[in-house]
């Protein structure tokens, strides 16, 4: 079946008029009929530059909306943009990727099949560019995160018990949020996380874990076997960093038992309701994933040498090392090993999409970034 008289396509933009003019250039190709919404918090010259830019794909049915102030977090933005939905599904997709029709169709198509599920995406590719000594530029590629082989048997979370599936989906976190959703689904667990998102320092730490957990208590989560779509691999600036740093902020200014306090307190109520246990039960389960969580984002930051330091109380060196690693990931344009990309095509059965997407990229002169 088509998605494109039952689908919302979320962009949401900040200060990147040329991203969100190369987005829509790749879909006004592709001929799509989605309704397609703009939540944008950019600055007033930006805004008014990107209303120009939309101005300009009159097939595309596009809503600009642009009454949010640039101090508005993600989180909190996409919250407010759920009113504006009308079709039955919606995704989100980041001005920095690329979903491909073909995935969106595929996507829709199960969960038309199957009511259980919540949500439903498929693989992904990292990309990015880089501009020889010819001037010519490049277009690199890997496999990102749910692609990898060793992740593929973790991405589809498929118990029936939401306890399963809440653990499962902690110890081994793929991120869902831009996934395809049901509209009316999406607007609840939007509704029940902006009390909380509403605060950016939550927003940054736990925004979009929160979503994934509500998504995966109340529903099954699909990863199909198709490719869905390219993520850019961009350098993350200090101030974008600070809002968008994960648990890692806080455990490092000591917020953190706060803000998971929140975060716990919210699931609470929602998988005691959904998976008929008690709130005390419904705390052990989290705590047991979030510590697998914990493990995996944090363990991976420091070496066993430091963990030890750690237990020893010796924190500043524990942190040295996060800030490092920090350190490592605002650089990011600066450590990329271009031997750990690809220059060849992908597997043959992504091969179309990932054509189209790379043909986007290198053929389009989008202008100059803004920020």
């Amino acid at each position: 079946m088509s998605s494109a008289n039952n689908l919302s396509l979320v962009i949401p933009t900040y200060n990147r008029p040329s991203h969100l003019q190369r987005l829509l250039t790749y879909f006004d190709k592709q001929n799509v009929n989605y309704e397609i919404l703009v939540p944008d918090s950019s600055s007033d010259e930006i805004k008014a530059s990107n209303e120009k830019i939309i101005s300009t794909f009159s097939k595309l049915r596009i809503n600009h909306l642009d009454q949010f102030s640039s101090e508005t977090n993600f989180y909190h933005k996409i919250a407010q943009t759920v009113d504006f939905l009308d079709m039955k599904y919606t995704v989100l997709c980041a001005d920095d990727d690329y979903i491909t029709p073909k995935a969106l169709d595929q996507s829709i198509a199960f969960l038309e099949k199957n009511s259980d599920y919540t949500a439903v995406g498929g693989y992904y590719l990292s990309f990015l560019t880089k501009v020889n000594r010819s001037n010519k530029k490049k277009f690199y590629w890997k496999e990102y995160l749910s692609s990898i082989n060793q992740i593929k048997a973790y991405a589809s979370l498929t118990s029936s018990d939401p306890k399963s599936r809440l653990i499962s989906h902690l110890s081994f976190y793929i991120p869902t949020l831009y996934y395809v959703h049901e509209t009316n689904f999406l607007r609840m667990i939007q509704k029940e996380s902006l009390p909380y998102i509403k605060e950016l320092n939550f927003a940054a730490s736990f925004g979009e874990l929160l979503l994934d957990m509500l998504t995966i208590i109340y529903g099954k989560i699909k990863t199909l076997d198709i490719f869905y779509g390219a993520r850019e691999s961009v350098p993350t600036t200090k101030v974008l960093y600070s809002k968008y740093a994960g648990v890692i902020k806080p455990i490092k200014d000591g917020t953190y038992n706060y803000y998971y306090g929140k975060f716990k307190n919210c699931l609470v109520k929602h998988l005691s309701q959904e998976g008929g246990i008690s709130d005390q039960e419904s705390n052990n389960v989290i705590d047991q994933g979030m510590n697998f969580y914990l493990k995996r984002s944090i363990g991976n930051i420091s070496s066993s040498r430091i963990k030890q330091l750690f237990r020893s109380f010796r924190r500043s060196v524990y942190f040295f090392q996060i800030n490092l690693t920090q350190y490592r990931m605002i650089s990011l344009r600066k450590q990329i090993d271009l031997r750990k990309w690809n220059l060849n095509d992908p597997p043959s059965k992504y091969l179309g999409e990932f054509k189209q997407i790379r043909n986007s990229v290198l053929t389009e002169n989008y202008g100059r970034e803004t920020g």
